[in-house]
């Protein structure tokens, strides 16, 4: 089966490996999206930050960010720099296979912190939306074989997996359960050809059991607002971050239409 992933940085030092049982992008070639629904500051598991510290990032004034991530695996780098930027990083995973980073210590942008880890990896960054980045294999470099991108030169993709994770959002947000903040969650959604949530399953959470059932009843029937590209490898995975709302900013405007 292949799928379309939405990845933390424990991922691919095997936190949720145990987890990920029922076939979902285990496949060769799958699409990798990099992304945190919390913008910037801390790693998915901020008590384990500081056993880590090649792994860390704090924000910065200025809207600049402090980095401190090593070179290791383009993957783990990508999934740290999301962790600590909140920016979102799409890529497909061929681009990636055997790919380091290089090191970005120090204080920068999020868009130059992005093109410090990509030096001489042959990619490129593309501005897909607010918070946002396609990788792309550079024009003027050939990439290896193997890894010619699937849909991360595709706008049409793009532009679905941004509203994707806008309707996410914007669902959990809605309901008290399920605002992001407090617990970190793991879940496959499958789209139909309308752009509607046909099923979904909830692979890891470490909150309640109504968290659970609050992201179940949510995601559920939920209109993406347009219909998936065709050719979209499914089911699609996202991971929530714990970090709180109120530092975030995510649910500001559902909060402020309540009142």
């Amino acid at each position: 089966m292949k799928g379309s992933v939405v990845i933390n940085p424990q991922w691919a030092r095997g936190g949720l490996s145990s987890r990920l049982n029922m076939g979902i992008a285990r496949t060769p070639r799958f699409c990798l999206v990099v992304m945190s629904l919390v913008p910037a500051g801390l790693m998915a598991f901020p008590a384990a930050a500081s056993s880590e510290p090649g792994r860390q990032a704090v924000a910065a004034s200025d809207g600049l960010t402090r980095f401190n991530i090593p070179a290791q695996p383009l993957e783990d780098a990508l999934m740290a720099y999301a962790a600590a930027t909140g920016v979102e990083v799409f890529v497909d995973h061929a681009l990636t296979i055997g790919q380091r980073s290089a090191p970005v210590l120090g204080t920068y942008s999020p868009e130059a912190g992005l093109q410090g880890l990509l030096a001489g990896t042959g990619l490129e960054l593309r501005h897909a939306a607010d918070h946002a980045y396609t990788l792309v294999a550079a024009p003027v470099q050939e990439p290896p074989s193997g890894r010619m991108p699937g849909w991360s030169a595709d706008q049409e993709q793009s532009q679905f997996f941004a509203a994707l994770q806008a309707a996410v959002k914007q669902t959990l947000c809605m309901r008290p359960g399920t605002v992001p903040g407090q617990y970190r969650a793991a879940f496959a959604i499958w789209i139909d050809s309308v752009g509607r949530v046909s099923d979904v399953r909830v692979l890891s959470l470490n909150g309640a059991e109504q968290t659970a059932r609050g992201l179940l009843d949510g995601i559920q029937g939920m209109s993406v607002g347009q219909p998936p590209p065709q050719g979209l490898e499914q089911p699609v995975t996202f991971v929530i971050l714990p970090r709180p709302p109120d530092q975030t900013g995510d649910c500001w405007p559902q909060k402020s239409a309540h009142g």
